[in-house]
């Protein structure tokens, strides 16, 4: 009897041990642990904790669970809270009751840090959290523990959103001591800054080099453009030229003779001059081409005429000239109406023609334009014959006045210039131009006329080019 007493109690006393047993906590010291590495000091409750905490039997499985509930968390408000795993660690430790003696306090700007970014989503359990570690343990003589202990990203899950952190703030209180330095991005900014200025001074040798080369083709263009017209320039002479083979050939060799120096034809001159002069010759006179008022001196050119001096004209045949005044060797200073040309030729090389012969060859010229330029050329010359170009002025105010002021000039009454052979396929000698290369060339004779001083050829000039622009 007493032996199974004994029995009972005996097993009664095992089963009430192994009750209170299963009460007890299950306490798990987190040594060890790489979520929670500012609490080693501190167990939790593996067994009465969380839920998603509840039977671990290690450490490392503690910190798994950790990190899949910090997964959780993120789906929740978008990124996982500031100093996330360094208040779990605390909560779990503070709903740990009978694993610690003391328990850890959370200081102020950790918990301030982590409330900030999540007060809409997390602000009620984590300001209870830090609430009650701070006031229900005012007097642990223990220091509070920072977030960045434990946390070694300032309270973010990896270095790359802790280092964005900490360049965004770098006056944080955690990134002064932050236990792995961010990397510096000094090299990639020098990089950068090498590669740009490189890139930079490309972009400017490559403006300049354009702004280089177009000046350099603008040269070049403006060059070719001076070249041109100084070759139209010598080659205007035969714009008004037939197309047979005779004119062309000495429109060429005029060409050729007219890019000679002024120099030159002055020593060729003097040359000729020399060798035709006769010792005793006459002062050179001149004879002004109109003889009655219906005299409108036009005459046409039935000789080709290629200059030889700077002051020749040329002549081709056809041409309409209109004649001032001639020489006693024979030589006329007069216009060109056809090309435009003004200076002096062989009386041999023109024939005289009526004003109604003047008119029917300007209308039948086939060219429109050029048409109504001989039009203009010879309305004006008709109507400047109605001036003198010759006589004396003696600056009474009066034009009365009806002898030259010099025996170089003189009037014609009813001479007739001198009229060339018509058979103007035949070979012609044109006369020697002695005096006239001394008055022309040499300037050494001038004259009166009412239009002022000078050579008749200067004088004869003058106003047809800078008034009349023909």
């Amino acid at each position: 009897m007493f032996t199974s007493w004994l029995l009972v109690k005996t097993l009664l006393l095992f089963l009430w041990v192994g009750y209170g047993a299963a009460m007890e906590p299950g306490c798990l010291s987190l040594t060890g642990s790489q979520e929670c590495q500012a609490f080693q000091d501190y167990s939790i409750d593996a067994w009465n904790g969380p839920l998603w905490l509840r039977n671990s039997t290690s450490v490392e499985e503690v910190d798994s669970r950790l990190d899949r509930y910090l997964e959780q968390q993120q789906l929740t408000c978008g990124s996982p809270p500031r100093y996330a795993s360094t208040i779990l660690c605390a909560q779990m430790i503070q709903s740990s009751l009978g694993c610690n003696s003391i328990y850890p306090s959370l200081c102020d700007d950790t918990c301030a840090d982590a409330l900030d970014p999540i007060v809409s989503c997390y602000a009620p359990s984590y300001q209870q959290t830090c609430g009650v570690l701070n006031d229900t343990l005012p007097t642990i003589p223990t220091k509070c523990i920072h977030g960045y202990d434990n946390d070694l990203y300032c309270g973010w899950t990896n270095e790359t959103a802790g280092c964005s952190f900490c360049q965004a703030k770098p006056s944080d209180s955690c990134c002064t001591t932050l236990h792995n330095p961010c990397p510096s991005h000094q090299p990639t900014r020098i990089i950068g800054a090498v590669l740009g200025s490189v890139f930079g001074c490309l972009a400017i040798l490559g403006c300049v080099w354009c702004w280089w080369r177009r000046r350099r083709r603008r040269r070049q263009s403006q060059q070719l453009d001076a070249n041109h017209q100084k070759d139209n320039k010598d080659d205007n002479i035969a714009v008004y030229i037939s197309n047979n083979s005779t004119t062309s050939t000495l429109v060429s060799q005029q060409t050729s003779l007219m890019k000679k120096k002024v120099d030159d034809d002055k020593d060729t001159s003097n040359s000729l001059d020399a060798a035709t002069a006769t010792p005793a010759a006459a002062p050179l006179t001149f004879t002004l081409a109109k003889r009655h008022d219906d005299d409108y001196c036009f005459y046409q050119a039935i000789y080709v005429n290629v200059p030889c001096r700077p002051y020749d004209v040329l002549l081709n045949k056809g041409d309409i000239v209109h004649l001032h005044c001639y020489t006693d060797e024979d030589w006329g200073i007069g216009y060109n109406v056809s090309t435009g040309q003004q200076g002096s030729f062989p009386m041999i090389c023109i024939h005289s023609l009526t004003l109604d012969q003047v008119w029917e060859l300007v209308n039948a010229h086939p060219v429109e334009q050029q048409r109504s330029l001989l039009k203009h050329r010879v309305s004006y010359f008709i109507s400047a014959d109605q001036q003198s170009l010759g006589y004396h002025d003696d600056d009474d105010g009066n034009d009365d006045d009806s002898e030259p002021t010099s025996n170089m000039i003189r009037t014609s009454t009813s001479a007739i210039p001198p009229t060339p052979s018509s058979d103007d396929d035949s070979p012609i000698t044109p006369p020697p131009a002695t005096l006239l290369n001394q008055a022309l060339g040499y300037n050494n004779h001038s004259y009166r006329t009412k239009r002022g001083s000078g050579t008749p050829f200067q004088l004869y000039y003058q106003p047809i080019s800078s008034t009349h622009q023909l």
